[in-house]
């Protein structure tokens, strides 16, 4: 399975399915993408002044 096959599967197919089981290729490939779409939005956020004042749960337990 290829990468773009593999997201299109994910978010189109199989976003609500929770039957069976996805190749190990659809597994790695989607998990790819998510680790590059988390890395572009957090940078993007970084670059674009977001400051981080919402302060979530994580960041207040490791900000001690």
């Amino acid at each position: 399975m290829t990468f773009i096959k593999s997201v299109k599967t994910c978010f189109i197919k199989k976003t609500f399915t929770f039957k069976g089981r996805a190749s190990r290729s659809e597994f790695w490939w989607f998990t790819l993408f998510f680790y590059i779409a988390c890395f572009v939005l957090g940078f993007s956020m970084d670059y674009f002044g977001h400051n981080g004042s919402y302060n979530s749960l994580g960041v207040k337990l490791f900000k001690i």
